[in-house]
This record gives C-alpha cells, structure tokens and sequence, in this order.
C-alpha cells in the first residue's frame, strides 16, 4: 500500500495525487520516496507553482 510506504496517510496522499491544492513539501517528499524517488530531490518543489494562488 502507496500510504504505508510512504508513512503518510491515504488522505493526503488522496488529496495530493488530486491536484485541488498544492501539498506540504513533507508530502511530496513522501509520496517520491514511496514511489522510489528521491525525496531529498530540489526539482519537484522548485517547479511548482508559487503559493499565492498561481495554477499553471
């Protein structure tokens, strides 16, 4: 199970693979690493948009 490698919950996991809003960087870093990224990665975070509201 996605949630127990990741040691997050399938909630936020859930709302994260959504897309509604950004996620914590906690978040994807455990989501990468349960899909065996990398989570210590910069590229992720750096190509999100910024958190005042901008959607791509």
């Amino acid at each position: 199970m996605l949630a127990r490698r990741a040691r997050c919950s399938a909630a936020a996991l859930a709302q994260a693979a959504g897309g509604e809003r950004l996620p914590s960087l906690a978040v994807v870093r455990a989501y990468a690493h349960a899909c065996g990224g990398d989570p210590a990665a910069r590229g992720v975070p750096a190509a999100c948009p910024d958190r005042r509201g901008a959607r791509p």
